[in-house]
């Protein structure tokens, strides 16, 4: 705090605006001497809950901090608008392109123009796919579904700084879920008209101790098919998955 000490006494003329000054200096002067320490600790304080965090260089960090080119969709978004897979993504994402390959085991996928012509299962793609840290760039993983995700980021532009090479179009990472404080059971059903594809899905998460905590995940689908087969009644594509996670404190 900065304090200016007045005293009464008599002035002659032109001395009140010498005093002004004086006061004027005398306020600067003890502003410049204020303590720093609260603007030290904004730098170092902890993200606020209400801000969008992020894990484009490879720590959890606000997104107003990072000076990168991204979309981030949240783990409500993907449930809500029925986000299963990278091709949902684009729906989301400007500039983000996915299409399944016309072989069924590759992917082709660019991100504001920039990717790879080839389509095939073993050839790295310019847009990576980055799961919990996990880097992975062949086609083949993006047929990948998307399920019990904390968020998606697609970051743009090349990234080999934090994410290594076969990165040139950008990168897209995904957050799966990790285990809460408090135990919890959700179970969701839905049902796609067009494909004709019931799914359902199933989540249990919960501490084991005060250090463990495990999250069990599944879904299943079940699509009729794309043609008819005149010797059975239709040709069925079963797909499901089952991932789990665990998580203890101290502990990558």
């Amino acid at each position: 705090m900065s304090y200016i000490l007045r005293t009464a006494r008599e002035t002659r003329p032109g001395e009140n605006a010498m005093l002004s000054k004086r006061a004027l200096l005398a306020t600067i002067a003890g502003s410049l001497l204020l303590p720093v320490a609260p603007a030290l600790a904004q730098d170092g304080a902890v993200v606020d809950p209400g801000d969008i965090v992020v894990t484009a260089r490879r720590r959890q960090e606000s997104i107003l901090k990072v000076p990168v080119v991204q979309n981030v969709i949240s783990a409500e978004t993907l449930v809500r608008t029925q986000i299963t897979d990278l091709v949902g993504v684009t729906a989301k994402v400007p500039g983000l392109f996915v299409s399944p390959g016309i072989n069924t085991i590759g992917t082709l996928i660019s991100l504001r123009g920039i990717g790879t012509s080839a389509i095939d299962a073993g050839v790295d793609q310019s847009v990576s796919l980055n799961i919990d840290g996990q880097q992975f760039s062949q086609g083949l993983v993006f047929k990948s579904g998307l399920f019990d995700l904390a968020q998606a980021e697609v970051l743009k532009g090349p990234q080999a700084l934090f994410f290594g090479k076969n990165s040139p179009g950008g990168v897209i990472s995904l957050t799966t879920a990790d285990p809460g404080d408090s135990a919890e059971v959700i179970g969701r059903v839905s049902y796609e008209f067009e494909a004709r594809e019931p799914r359902v899905e199933m989540i249990l998460s919960g501490p084991v101790t005060e250090t463990l905590g495990l999250r069990l995940a599944g879904t299943w689908s079940d699509r009729e098919g794309y043609f008819k087969n005149t010797a059975r009644d239709t040709l069925p594509a079963n797909l499901g998955t089952l991932p789990a996670k665990s998580r203890a404190d101290g502990n990558e």
